[in-house]
């Protein structure tokens, strides 16, 4: 299993890492499906963004067998003195998500990822 990133923050050392189990619980949790996700960072909202957060946290410290005891209001508070926190958990998010070489593979993949569902 790959390691989470670790993300210092506010004198913290935070694992974050957003892998299928992170992926999936956000995806259940914000009612997104496959066909969706692409569109994700247009006009997302914050409270989405915090969600999206809090997942990679929990699967950072899960994949570090660590404990998680962040709530959503936590993840919040670290963004307020923490301006550049929430680029560098997308970066991250951006990194983690299947690269293409184009357009037609990344439609073939949904296309595929669908059939098997």
């Amino acid at each position: 299993m790959k390691q989470a990133t670790i993300i210092t923050t506010n004198g913290q050392a935070l694992p974050f890492s957003f892998g299928m189990v992170a992926l999936s619980a956000f995806m259940d949790a914000e009612g997104l499906t496959l066909g969706t996700l692409g569109a994700l960072g247009e006009g997302m909202k914050l409270s989405t963004a915090i969600n999206l957060m809090w997942y990679g946290f929990n699967d950072g410290h899960r994949r570090e067998k660590l404990p998680f005891a962040l709530t959503h209001e936590d993840v919040a508070d670290l963004i307020d003195d923490d301006g550049e926190l929430l680029q560098k958990c997308m970066d991250i998010f951006a990194a983690s998500m299947p690269k293409y070489a184009n357009a037609d593979d990344e439609k073939k993949e949904t296309r595929r990822m669908k059939a098997r569902t």
